[in-house]
C-alpha cells in the first residue's frame, strides 16, 4: 500500500490538477477551503468523500464520491470559514464569501456541468 496524502495535502493536489488558484477574486484567507469548494464545483461531489474512497485505494473516487448540489457545496464552504472564524456562525467574511457565491458561483457550477456534458459526463 502506498503512502497517502492527508486531507488538506489531497485537496492542494487534487486542485493543481484542475488548475484552480482556490480564491478568486477575494483574498488569501481560507485558501485550503477555497480549493475544497473548487474541486466540488468542478466535479460536483463531496471533497470528503472523495478523499474517503481515496484512502481504500478507490481509482475512480471523484466519480464514486457523493454527489453535492451548488448550494451544498456553498454550504459546506461556509461552514468551514465558520469554523476557523474568530467569530465563528457571527463572521462576517464567511456570510459575505457566501452571498457572493451565491449571487455569482451560479455560472461557474453551470461552466463546470456544461464541461461534463460535453466531455460525456
Amino acid at each position: 500500500m502506498s503512502k497517502k496524502l492527508l486531507y488538506w495535502d489531497f485537496v492542494l493536489h487534487e486542485a493543481a490538477l484542475i488548475r484552480t488558484d482556490g480564491c478568486s477574486h477575494v483574498t488569501g484567507a481560507f485558501s485550503r477551503q477555497c480549493r475544497a469548494h473548487d474541486l466540488a464545483y468542478y466535479y460536483a461531489r463531496d471533497p470528503g468523500d472523495a478523499y474517503r474512497r481515496y484512502l481504500t485505494e478507490s481509482a475512480a473516487y471523484w466519480r464514486e464520491a457523493r454527489p453535492v448540489t451548488q448550494a451544498e457545496a456553498d454550504a459546506a464552504f461556509r461552514r468551514w470559514m465558520q469554523s476557523e472564524s474568530v467569530a465563528g456562525w457571527y463572521s462576517p467574511v464567511a456570510a459575505l464569501r457566501w452571498l457572493g457565491l451565491r449571487i455569482a458561483g451560479r455560472a461557474a457550477w453551470e461552466r463546470h456541468r456544461a464541461r461534463e456534458a460535453t466531455a460525456g459526463g
